[in-house]
């Protein structure tokens, strides 16, 4: 939005400026003229390949040489947003985490009635063991492993 306000009102500016007051200084107009370019291919970009999908993207350089334009990063951002969101079988997936978090809550519910609970609110962590050795450094469950001496 702020692109598109500059974009559509700076030359304005500048006329009326320069009829009124003066002239920008150098900088302050290299900078306005920096930002047009920004984020626009025709200006430079970048060839990158997804390593998941294999599919090629084109990232346009930011003004700031380094990716520190907040109007391109959010510009990227709803971009991205936007691709993924196309790309992605939103419905499906939401399906599968649906089906995975039922399936989940059934099995730590058999859980919480073989450890002699009524629900599954009333499993504790002391109720769990695990044998991985990360898990139980990670966590506070119990490790259930065979340790060598």
């Amino acid at each position: 939005m702020l692109y598109q306000l500059i974009q559509e009102h700076y030359p304005a500016f500048v006329s009326a400026l320069e009829a009124n007051c003066g002239r920008l200084p150098s900088f302050v107009r290299q900078e306005f003229d920096d930002y047009h370019k920004c984020g626009l291919l025709q200006h430079g970009f970048l060839r990158v390949k997804c390593d998941g999908c294999r599919n090629e993207h084109l990232v346009a350089f930011s003004f700031k040489r380094r990716g520190s334009c907040p109007s391109c990063g959010a510009r990227r951002m709803v971009e991205s947003a936007a691709h993924l969101r196309a790309s992605l079988p939103v419905g499906i997936a939401a399906e599968r985490l649906a089906r995975f978090f039922a399936a989940s809550v059934e099995l730590m519910t058999l859980l919480a009635r073989a450890t002699g609970h009524r629900h599954l609110g009333d499993l504790t962590v002391e109720d769990l063991t695990t044998f991985k050795t990360d898990m139980a450094q990670l966590t506070s469950v119990a490790y259930g492993g065979v340790v060598s001496a």
